[in-house]
């Protein structure tokens, strides 16, 4: 097996797993000791890790990168919801007559990675594969409540907070006033903020470790979804979540 390694690759892999094991911020020098990897060599690994978000430099010392976080969210995805979260979705569609939708952060957008549309003519679906803005989804919402202040400035910049409708979410600020709404009832709402017309609920979906992943939502036309019936709903989110963060090895309360 040694005779196919890529010494660039298992260097740089070194680098990560180094970071990983020290689970701090370390230094130029820190980081060839440890190793025992001289200064031009490092100095190119770190470099090229850099230019691909794998490692950040803060001042004189390196961290991992946003990068890392955003693989990483697919890892439990991928083991853990193979076989039964679609039929969760069928189920949960069929009780409340609007869609449900499974997906993740990818950057500062939400990527949908599945769902299941009810046999209605009027609904609001979002098709496996699609990217919004997280800041104006309630699946958005809802994983971007597990993050702190400090990484979620390094998602947005003030010029991404750009209106979808009337109701969009404008600025930082009114964001995470948001998300600590999020966090204190333990669902997320998007009130037309990135359709006219269209509702969708949101809960979070922890892995194993209780960090958030994920998030399920039901979403429909704003006639259907309203005041009368969201805490119902939401109710019945919040039970799906914990189903699918049990797939994933979290039994914990919802808040960590």
């Amino acid at each position: 097996m040694a005779d196919y390694t890529v010494k660039n690759l298992a260097d740089s892999l070194a680098v990560m797993q180094l970071f990983q094991q020290k689970r701090k911020e370390l230094s130029f020098t820190e980081i060839g000791s440890a190793l025992k990897m001289n200064k031009t060599r490092l100095f190119r690994i770190l470099s090229t890790l850099m230019e691909f978000n794998i490692i950040e430099q803060s001042g004189d010392n390196y961290t991992l990168g946003w990068k890392l976080f955003e693989i990483g969210q697919a890892v439990p995805l991928m083991r853990g919801f193979k076989l039964n979260t679609h039929d969760i979705l069928r189920e949960l569609t069929d009780e409340t007559g609007e869609t449900a939708n499974l997906g993740i952060l990818v950057g500062n957008e939400i990527l949908f990675i599945d769902s299941a549309e009810p046999n209605q003519t009027l609904n609001a679906s979002f098709k496996k594969g699609t990217r919004l803005p997280a800041h104006l989804t309630s699946i958005g919402k809802a994983i971007l409540s597990g993050l702190d202040e400090v990484k979620l400035k390094q998602l947005f910049s003030h010029d991404q907070f750009v209106r979808y409708t009337p109701q969009s979410v404008g600025s930082f600020g009114e964001l995470l006033l948001q998300l600590n709404e999020v966090r204190q009832q333990g669902w997320a709402f998007d009130d037309q903020e990135c359709y006219e017309g269209v509702r969708c609920l949101a809960c979070p979906v922890r892995d194993h470790t209780g960090n958030i992943t994920c998030a399920v939502s039901i979403s429909g036309p704003a006639t259907r979804i309203h005041k009368n019936n969201m805490e119902g709903l939401a109710t019945r989110l919040k039970q799906v979540s914990r189903q699918f963060s049990g797939i994933l090895g979290w039994h914990g309360s919802d808040q960590k």
